[in-house]
């Protein structure tokens, strides 16, 4: 018997040995030399974590063709592109045979950093006169750069992400411009600070239909921004980025663009793999840890809930961050800033952030500045955290420096509603329903604010000659949006169009004014009564499409 056993535990361990496929992928985390324990390294399914030395290996299908890191806290990703940090590789070769992929990361003292966020900037939708990449480069980025070296200059980490519709599906080949030459044409601009990206539903290639389309559709993303779902730890706090477009392209024999091949329809969820995958990312996260969530739809959105995950997803994620007491989210696609209630979903907020493109820069072709269909004026959100705790937010536009409301005469919109002739063309073809005549007198003396930047439990006050006026807070169409927008385009058409009725959007406080000449003085206090934003509007003020 003493001879046997030996032989017995000998032959278990072949078996098992046999049993576990031998690893196709290794590699090591260095930083300055040195190997980094204790790195998440993921093929998008599994998770492992590497040795004291930092080397980690894997047996993986390859199936999602990435291996990536997620970079700890006082680290960040070397990069050799001017903006991509280098956190993952692409597995290039079959299952069957080896890979070998290194990472390296620099220190970086993030005891106080920013994160500068971007999101539908649809390059490739409009090249006339080349729009698109000629005021991203010479308003958007100006901003961008300015932004990111103020606090570069003041010793923070800036981070900046990019939150979906970087291209423009549709027009990947009519007009020669798809993820990729997107992504080369930001990196040409030398941008100084890392920049991550997710997908939206137009970083998909059109012309993939079939078995399997969101996953193939995606193929330039893996190549430009990397894998549907990553992590990293900033300064203790744990940042998740996915992607929660699934890319559909339903096939069609319908006339389409150039190398469409489908609807290019879409649903807002996460699959099984992801979440999957975010059980296992979190598992290793501290209790407390404050989890921030970016993705393209937004998670919670009161005035879409077609454009956003279903309420039985939102449940998941409650139940996959019940460890952790307060989730931040930021989603773009909605082209509109807006910070809803989430709801019985306490630990949740939510930032849905405007397009950096306003209407896919529609409103710029025509003269205008870029706006997104809310009124509001594209430019770039930030967040910067401190390590005495919490976050401060601003939005800086790319016109107005930082901004976060526009107050209208709606005496002086009047004005500009009867003498306009394109604005008269408008309202003889649109009913009162579809659009509302700001010249027709029921609105005399009324003071229109668009705050766009209103969180809940904030409260908007409109004050005359020290006398507070009653203020309603109603979804109403921006007048500076249907001039820029709606008014060209229902010129253009020449007739009633559905799709260019008005939007009332949920951020437009009205209040009636007791005159026509006296100041008026909008203050925002928030929930315990502190002064978070004034300004004041002199009367009367010549309403301009071309300025505030």
């Amino acid at each position: 018997m003493k001879r046997i056993i030996p032989v017995i535990i000998m032959a278990a361990l072949s078996l098992s040995m046999a049993a576990r496929p031998k690893a196709n992928v290794k590699g090591r985390i260095t930083s300055e030399g040195r190997g980094v324990a204790g790195v998440q390294v993921s093929d998008g399914s599994q998770i492992v974590l590497t040795d004291a030395k930092g080397r980690y290996s894997m047996h993986t299908s390859k199936r999602d063709s990435l291996v990536f890191i997620t970079v700890p806290s006082g680290y960040v990703a070397k990069r050799t592109e001017s903006m991509r940090p280098d956190f993952f590789a692409l597995l290039t070769e079959p299952e069957s045979k080896m890979e070998v992929h290194d990472f390296e990361l620099v220190p970086q003292d993030q005891s106080d950093y920013s994160v500068v966020f971007i999101t539908d900037v649809h390059f490739g939708r409009i090249v006339e006169n080349n729009v698109d990449q000629h005021n991203f480069q010479y308003k958007v980025f100006p901003n961008l750069q300015k932004i990111t070296s103020d606090r570069q200059n003041e010793g923070k980490a800036v981070f900046c992400f990019q939150l979906g519709d970087f291209a423009h599906d549709e027009y990947w080949y009519e007009n020669n411009c798809d993820e990729i030459k997107a992504f080369n044409f930001l990196n040409s601009l030398h941008y100084t600070a890392p920049v991550f990206g997710v997908s939206g539903n137009h970083d998909n290639d059109g012309s993939v239909t079939g078995d399997d389309t969101d996953f193939r559709s995606a193929w330039q993303l893996r190549r430009t921004w990397g894998p549907d779902r990553y992590s990293m730890d900033i300064a203790g706090d744990h940042w998740i980025l996915l992607d929660n477009i699934f890319y559909i392209n339903t096939p069609s024999a319908e006339k389409k663009k150039k190398g469409i091949n489908g609807k290019r329809d879409y649903k807002c969820m996460l699959t099984d793999a992801q979440l999957e995958w975010l059980r296992k990312d979190v598992e290793r996260v501290p209790d407390g840890t404050h989890i921030y969530f970016c993705t393209h739809a937004p998670i919670f959105n009161t005035h879409r809930p077609d454009e956003r995950i279903s309420v039985e997803q939102v449940a998941v994620l409650d139940e996959i961050f019940a460890r952790f007491p307060k989730v931040t989210c930021y989603s773009g696609h909605a082209h509109m800033m807006h910070i809803p209630s989430t709801g019985e979903f306490t630990r949740f907020e939510q930032f849905v952030l405007p397009a950096t493109s306003g209407s896919m820069w529609q409103t710029d072709v025509r003269g205008f500045q870029s706006t997104s269909s809310d009124g509001t004026d594209a430019g770039v959100f930030v967040g910067d955290h401190y390590t005495s705790g919490g976050a401060k937010y601003d939005y800086i536009t790319n016109s107005y420096g930082a901004k976060a409301m526009r107050v209208y005469d709606m005496n002086e919109v009047a004005k500009y509603y009867e003498a306009n002739a394109d604005v008269r063309f408008q309202m003889g073809i649109y009913a009162p329903e579809h659009k509302h005549d700001f010249a027709d007198g029921s609105f005399e003396n009324q003071i229109f604010v668009n705050y766009w930047f209103y969180r809940p439990g904030e409260t908007v006050h409109v004050i005359e000659d020290g006398v507070e006026l009653a203020v309603s807070m109603e979804k109403m169409e921006d007048p500076f949006y249907n001039i820029a927008y709606f008014v060209p385009e229902s010129v253009k058409a020449g007739k009633f169009k559905s799709g260019l009725c008005k939007y009332r959007y949920p951020h437009m406080f009205v209040a009636k004014a007791r005159t026509a000449t006296s100041p008026v003085i909008i203050r925002v206090t928030n929930e315990k009564g502190d002064v978070v934003r004034e300004q004041t509007l002199e009367r009367p003020k010549a309403f301009s499409a071309e300025i505030d």
